[in-house]
């Protein structure tokens, strides 16, 4: 279940990067030609011009959130694994408080599987000993 949860972790990562990437592609050009360099992203939402909140919003929803580190993330657990050493519990938990309190304030979202595979990521008690030896 550990090691299913992890890879599930890098497919989320991905997968959110490419379905929320259809809607950024449409920015990313202005993206390259500096459209997010600029201070007015500070601005309250409701005072920003529609153009550059949906530029920023299309960034934050891909290459500017999780969906990079989750990636990271889910490797970094599997190398953690092949070398039978334990999971960092800290980051466990935390990934499952954000998905717990993501999926109350926005259940019709990707945080419900964020939180099922978190979940799965608790399932391992101990590390395996994969390099002989006493556990």
């Amino acid at each position: 279940m550990y090691r299913v949860s992890c890879f599930a972790l890098i497919a989320l990562g991905v997968l959110h990067f490419l379905v929320l990437g259809s809607d950024a592609a449409n920015y990313a050009l202005g993206w390259g030609r500096g459209a997010l360099w600029t201070f007015d992203h500070w601005l309250p939402v409701a005072q920003q011009s529609p153009p550059l909140m949906l530029s920023g919003f299309a960034f934050w929803s891909t290459f500017g959130s999780f969906a990079w580190p989750f990636i990271c993330l889910g490797y970094l657990l599997v190398w953690i694994d092949n070398r039978g050493l334990p999971a960092p519990r800290a980051v466990i938990f935390a990934i499952v408080g954000w998905s717990v309190t993501g999926t109350l304030l926005m259940p019709p979202s990707g945080f419900p599987l964020a939180l099922l595979i978190s979940l799965g990521l608790l399932a391992r008690r101990k590390a395996p000993c994969r390099r002989g030896g006493a556990t």
